[in-house]
């Protein structure tokens, strides 16, 4: 769903089934904002965006985490682990497309 509204909005999408497929990716298609749940197989949200942010090579690049995790403790744990936003789902689409918009400038 996420990656048809950004489409319809100009952008394009990539998408991983998880944070290490997201790497993989990553290391020779660099894109200019991540946006990613915080539960995923294999490696979760937080140690994703540890890795990214750890990158001399990646970790400029801004993370939107999109979550069902609605909790204050979620969002700092997030936000302290490198992401430069935070979402919780259900999300109105106008709320996403403005934060990607504003990322994407600042980038």
């Amino acid at each position: 769903m996420v990656s048809t509204i950004l489409d319809l909005c100009g952008y394009t999408s990539r998408q991983a089934s998880d944070g290490i497929e997201a790497l993989r990716i990553l290391a020779d298609h660099p894109v200019d904002v991540i946006l990613l749940d915080i539960m995923m197989p294999d490696m979760d949200g937080y140690e994703f965006c540890r890795k990214l942010k750890g990158s001399n090579n990646l970790g400029h690049i801004p993370i939107i985490m999109l979550t069902a995790l609605t909790d204050a403790a979620s969002r700092e744990k997030a936000l302290e682990a490198g992401a430069d936003d935070f979402l919780s789902k259900p999300f109105k689409i106008d709320d996403l497309v403005s934060r990607v918009e504003s990322l994407v400038k600042m980038k």
